[in-house]
This record gives C-alpha cells, sequence and structure tokens, in this order.
C-alpha cells in the first residue's frame, strides 16, 4: 500500500551533524510507521535509523549540479541566498527517476525542515486534519514574520 503521507527533508553533512541525525531519531521515534520518509543529502548517506527511510544524494541529480555549477554565489540577505535553498527546492521537485517509487504514489508530501526535533507523538489523526482530504495544500499561518513559511 501506497504510503499517504510522505515527508520530505535534506541536509549536508554538517547539517547532519549539528541537528540531522537528532531530526532522524525523533522522527523514528514518534513518526508513524505508515508516514514514509524521503530524505536528501549530499554525497555522505545518514545512518539507517531503524525504519525504511529512502536516501537521495542530491549530488546524483545532474540538474542540480548544473544549477549549483551556473548560479551566482549568494548575497548577504538571506531572500537571495540561491544556492543555500537550492538543496530544499532541488529535494521537493526530485526528478522520477531519484524517487519514482514515492513520486507516482498520491498523498501528501510534507516538507519539514531538518533542525525540527519532534518530542511527543505525531498521530495520523492529527495528519488528517492538517492535510485535509479536500485540499491540495495546507498552509501554517505565520502572520508576525516578514516572509512566508516555507517549512
Amino acid at each position: 500500500m501506497a504510503p499517504k503521507y510522505t515527508v520530505v527533508t535534506s541536509f549536508s553533512p554538517a547539517g547532519y551533524d549539528i541537528y540531522g541525525k537528532r531530526f532522524l531519531e525523533t522522527f523514528a521515534e514518534f513518526w508513524p510507521k505508515e508516514v514514509a520518509l524521503q530524505v536528501y543529502y549530499e554525497r555522505e548517506a545518514p545512518l539507517p535509523i531503524g525504519r525504511p527511510m529512502y536516501a537521495n544524494d542530491l549530488y546524483d541529480d545532474p540538474e542540480f549540479l548544473e544549477f549549483k555549477g551556473t548560479c551566482p554565489p549568494d548575497g548577504a540577505d538571506f531572500r537571495w541566498q540561491t544556492l543555500r535553498f537550492a538543496h530544499k527546492v532541488f529535494a521537493i521537485t526530485d526528478p522520477d527517476e531519484m524517487a519514482a517509487d514515492l513520486r507516482a504514489t498520491p498523498g501528501w508530501r510534507i516538507w519539514l525542515d531538518a533542525d525540527v526535533e519532534t518530542f511527543r507523538p505525531v498521530t495520523l489523526g492529527w495528519l488528517a486534519e492538517a492535510c485535509p482530504e479536500d485540499k491540495q495544500c495546507s498552509y501554517l499561518g505565520r502572520k508576525e514574520l516578514y516572509t512566508s513559511e516555507l517549512g
């Protein structure tokens, strides 16, 4: 049976050491087994977490490599840091050959930043409320910030 929910995240080798490993540990502990996890890393695969995880190296994506090679350097303002945030975009819009098994399945793809630490159980009921059947997207509504919430 295809997963109804797939959580997608990405991290660099340094990000894995600083926060990604903890993200994976708490995901494995608190998220329902019915929720698939798709991780995008850079050259160094994460360690197994005791449950299935689809792990893909962003450096296996020729379009990602081409983009990184042709993109101008990042600016000081985070709103102009194209290279920094490109990893997230390429993970979310993954080419079919890297994750055909998940891309071909219906259901929700949930972006979750890899610096998120889950500290209590996430239930399928809560996910059904956050991801209603009659909608195609869900927004957390962070009004106090001047930027949109991508995570």
